[in-house]
């Protein structure tokens, strides 16, 4: 009964003039109208030598009132990244098999200037340091003209999957990170 009720709503709206001028203009693609992007590119980053590098177009969901990109917004930025470069240095981790989780131990970042909307944002992030049982990211990040908006790093550390206890880096991270150190 619904779906009767729906059919004839949609019939006595398609005899409305402005839906049967909107309706005339609509054009359906076919299949031989869509095509995918002919020129490849990493939308999941790439290597530059030991940096990973990500980029980004800052939006209004990215700003402040005022249009600035909101501070709170290049942590996540550089998270993101890291999550990325975890996806390529480590192809095989899975988090539902896993025995160790990968937890953030600190984290600080030095902003040196502001990015707008729209500005191309570009997060580079590397191995910088790791002892026994922390590992430490270094990152920069660059505006559209190239300028250094900000750089930091974060420590890493490792935890037992089955009940948090604290790790030593597991093999498969020293294996994964030392070609990028």
């Amino acid at each position: 009964m619904v779906t009767e009720k729906a059919s004839e709503v949609i019939d006595a709206a398609s005899e409305i003039p402005a839906i049967k001028a909107i309706a005339k203009t609509a054009v359906v693609a076919t299949g031989s109208d869509v095509q995918a992007p002919q020129a490849g590119h990493a939308p999941g980053g790439h290597f530059e030598g030991k940096w990973f590098v990500y980029s980004m177009i800052a939006t209004y969901q990215d700003t402040n009132s005022v249009g600035n990109v909101y501070f709170g917004m290049y942590g996540l930025f550089v998270g993101k990244t890291r999550e990325l470069f975890f996806n390529v240095a480590m192809p095989d981790f899975d988090l539902k098999t896993t025995k160790f989780f990968i937890l953030t131990r600190s984290f600080e970042h030095k902003f040196v200037r502001e990015a707008r909307e729209f500005d191309t944002i570009t997060v580079k992030i590397r191995v910088a340091d790791f002892n026994r049982k922390f590992c430490t990211l270094e990152h920069q990040i660059f505006g559209s003209e190239n300028e250094l908006l900000g750089k930091g790093k974060q420590s890493l550390l490792f935890v037992s999957s089955k009940d948090y206890s604290l790790l030593d880096i597991p093999s498969e991270v020293y294996t994964a990170f030392m070609k990028y150190l």
